[in-house]
């Protein structure tokens, strides 16, 4: 009997970075791809997302300006031998296996912002009952574990009726995959916000300006001893039940709501009496007579050499 031969799978295209990258790496909302339904688009989807991360990578090692590290004082001090060496395909094959697997990580992220942001109300207020009971009893948190585990062992019990499902494998082109890979790329952008926030505050603490630092470390200095001396009067069980349920309560919808607009006219209102202008004013005022004085020392000195100079010219 006759049968027609099967057409043969039309040959994969190269991968296009603009086409592929590009749309991995945009901080838009979640995009799902759609489910291939044909072997050949599965295999096409499967295959250019791996090779869309290696193309990728390869483009961030190329744009590198210097080479590896290779010796123990470039790796901070630290042994060659205890870490692997870089490598290309390494970081490849450890990108695609963390996007693959990291998901559990971003669902525990996502529970507790829910829990912070009460997403869910008799979630937050279990939690804050939680809290409680531990700021109450404090060894109640060594049953931490053995609570994790009953609940994990609760949530996946089963019938011993009803068959098991077979976890299927995350294949690089699920949804799961780029929802994982959506949540590192927010990850790295909150890592990096938070990065610049605090860069502004690096001069102040790194001596850049003496004059700027010395004062902070002074008042840390006198707050560290009058926080010691105040320990022993500080109910801490109390002290911690407050802080808890402030940052629970804090993120309530509302309160958030109404401390961003009493944040906001507090800030107004520092702008008009120019607060923040008198103590910038102060600090810069304070910045200039350091290094007056510090220039008038130095004329002095210069001053003093010059006449030792003079003198023992007039002496020779």
């Amino acid at each position: 009997m006759y049968s027609a031969a099967p057409p043969s799978p039309p040959p994969f295209p190269p991968p296009n970075i603009p086409s592929v990258a590009v749309p991995l790496l945009s901080r838009s909302a979640p995009h799902h791809p759609p489910t291939p339904t044909t072997p050949t688009a599965a295999a096409s989807t499967s295959t250019a997302t791996p090779l869309a991360t290696s193309l990728l990578l390869s483009s961030l090692f190329t744009s590198f300006n210097f080479p590896p590290p290779s010796t123990a004082a470039a790796c901070g001090g630290v042994s060659s031998l205890q870490k692997e060496p870089l490598s290309l395909q390494t970081t490849s094959i450890n990108f695609r296996k963390f996007m693959q697997k990291s998901g559990p990580i971003f669902w525990v992220q996502d529970r507790v912002e829910g829990v912070l942001r009460w997403e869910d109300a008799r979630a937050s207020l279990a939690a804050g009952v939680m809290w409680t009971l531990v700021c109450y009893a404090p060894r109640l948190l060594l049953l931490t574990p053995h609570v994790l585990l009953l609940s994990i062992l609760l949530s996946t019990y089963r019938h011993p009726s009803t068959p098991s499902p077979a976890l299927p494998p995350r294949e690089s082109s699920s949804p799961d995959y780029y929802t994982n890979l959506q949540s590192i790329q927010n990850l790295m952008g909150t890592i990096v916000a938070a990065h610049d926030a605090l860069l502004p505050l690096v001069p102040y603490l790194s001596w850049a300006d003496p004059s700027t630092t010395t004062p902070i470390l002074q008042l840390t200095l006198v707050l560290t001893a009058l926080t010691a001396l105040a320990l022993p009067l500080v109910p801490m069980r109390g002290t911690m039940l407050v802080a808890g349920w402030a940052v629970l309560v804090g993120g309530h919808p509302w309160v958030a709501g109404v401390l961003a607009r009493v944040l906001g006219r507090v800030a107004r209102e520092a702008e008009v009496r120019g607060w923040v202008g008198e103590v910038r004013r102060w600090v810069e005022e304070d910045r200039v007579r350091v290094r007056v004085d510090e220039r008038k020392g130095e004329e002095k000195g210069k001053g003093k050499e010059k006449a030792e100079g003079k003198a023992e010219a007039g002496e020779v």
